[in-house]
C-alpha cells in the first residue's frame, strides 16, 4: 500500500468534522452493498467474496457507530481506518482509490462549506 496516499487521505478523513466523517463512511459503506449484491448473486463461484464483503461492512459499521461521539481527531485510529478503506479499495484498482479521494474531498469542501 502507498504509505503516501495513506498519509494524505488520512488527514483529510481526521480533518472532517463528525457529520462528514459519518456521511463519508455510510457512502463507503453504500459502495459495499453493490459489491456484495454482486458476490451474492455468483454466490457458489464467490463465497469468499462474500464473506470479505460483510467482513468489510461489519468494520465500516462498527466505526460508524462511534464517529458521533468521537470529541477529538484521533490520527493513529483513522490512520488504521483510512488503511483499511485503501486496502479493500485497492482490490478493485485505481478507480476505486480515485473514488474514496473523490469522496473525502466532497466532504471537506461540504464541511467548509457548512
Amino acid at each position: 500500500m502507498d504509505e503516501k496516499l495513506i498519509e494524505e487521505l488520512t488527514a483529510k478523513f481526521s480533518g472532517l468534522p463528525a457529520p462528514n466523517k459519518t456521511r463519508f463512511i455510510a457512502r463507503v459503506a453504500h459502495w459495499e452493498t453493490i459489491h456484495a449484491r454482486v458476490a451474492y448473486h455468483e454466490y457458489d463461484a464467490k463465497a469468499e467474496a462474500l464473506h470479505k464483503s460483510l467482513e468489510y461492512l461489519h468494520r465500516l459499521c462498527g466505526y460508524l457507530m462511534h464517529v458521533p461521539t468521537q470529541d477529538e481527531r484521533n490520527l493513529e485510529r483513522d490512520r488504521w481506518f483510512m488503511q483499511m478503506i485503501l486496502q479493500r479499495g485497492g482490490l478493485r484498482g485505481a478507480r476505486e482509490i480515485e473514488r474514496i479521494r473523490t469522496l473525502l474531498q466532497e466532504e471537506a469542501l461540504a464541511a467548509i462549506d457548512g
